[in-house]
């Protein structure tokens, strides 16, 4: 009952181990080669010329896309086939066709739910050209995704002082670890093909939760707008209240935490976060560890050990 799914597998990959891939994986696979195709040689037709080769693939494209694109030379053409090979190859190109009309019709039905590109909010506008809106009446969604000028409201339902936004959804802080506790996340801007080089995010965590311990080549701002917290800078705990800023310079070690007991008491803490698009990953860091180390060289803030060794329990 599980769909079918094509292995994709990606990272550290090289075109020295493509064939090997091919033995473990077998034909119906999508290698993701970059920087190895790059750095081949400075010919870049070259290099993928031979990344075919070792690919064992004969023909520029495959058997659904020869009708798309044109066959370059003879010997790159499908070889002939039996009758009842050439009827499987037209049942698939009807296939293809198909889910091709399906995918257009799904992109236009999601485009006009959420609000549809920039030139359907401009001829909405100019639909109404030489008159006067009546009192109450509201601009046009703008688009979600894309480089368009565009506006996110707080959802309607936010009315008992909770934090989300209209067309944009929560999601996990981090994808894995139990490095953190009880935190979650908007993507604001920067992420739906905005071209900023910096990224705007909401967190939000719970009472008795915190933010990974971590330290990181690049910097970020953070603005308090909801609940009260505390930033660890260092061997130094400030407090964070609606209104604050704090500025995380590259390689300090830092979390945000809930000020608040564990009992799970209390409202979130909520604050804004502006870091670059182009950056580094995060290098976790042992709270036990780090907190013996600032120990041994600072006098440390009152429950500073008992919150970092009871987030090294967890």
């Amino acid at each position: 009952s599980m769909p079918a799914i094509m292995p994709s597998p990606g990272g550290g990959m090289t075109m020295e181990k493509v064939r090997a891939m091919g033995d473990v994986y077998g034909d119906d696979v999508l290698l993701l080669i970059g920087g190895s195709l790059i750095g081949h040689s400075p010919d870049l037709v070259t290099n993928a010329r031979f990344f075919l080769d070792v690919a064992g693939r004969r023909d520029l494209y495959g058997p659904l896309e020869v009708t798309h694109h044109p066959v370059l030379s003879p010997d790159l053409a499908p070889a002939s086939s039996s009758s009842a090979e050439a009827r499987e190859l037209v049942t698939l190109r009807r296939q293809y066709a198909a889910m091709e009309t399906k995918l257009e019709q799904l992109t236009a039905m999601v485009m006009s739910n959420s609000g549809g590109s920039q030139s359907s909010v401009a001829a909405e506008a100019e639909s109404g050209a030489g008159t006067t809106l009546p009192p109450g009446a509201h601009a046009p969604l703008t688009p979600v995704d894309g480089n368009y000028s565009k506006v996110f409201h707080r959802a309607p339902d936010a009315t008992d002082g909770g934090w989300a936004w209209a067309r944009i959804p929560q999601e996990m802080y981090k994808q894995d670890g139990g490095s953190f506790k009880g935190c979650s996340r908007y993507e604001l801007l920067g992420k739906r093909g905005e071209s900023t080089v910096f990224q705007v995010r909401y967190f939000e965590v719970a009472p008795g939760g915190w933010t990974t311990l971590e330290h990181h080549r690049h910097e970020h701002a953070v603005v308090g707008v909801r609940g009260t917290g505390e930033i660890q800078l260092g061997p130094h705990v400030y407090p964070l209240a609606p209104g604050d800023v704090a500025y995380t310079a590259p390689g300090d070690t830092h979390q945000l935490r809930h000020a608040g007991g564990g009992d799970g008491a209390g409202e979130p803490f909520g604050f804004i976060c502006v870091v670059a698009t182009d950056r580094d990953r995060p290098v976790e860091v042992d709270p036990k560890e780090f907190v013996d180390q600032c120990g041994a060289r600072h006098a440390l803030q009152y429950n500073m050990r008992a919150a970092l060794e009871g987030q090294a329990a967890h």
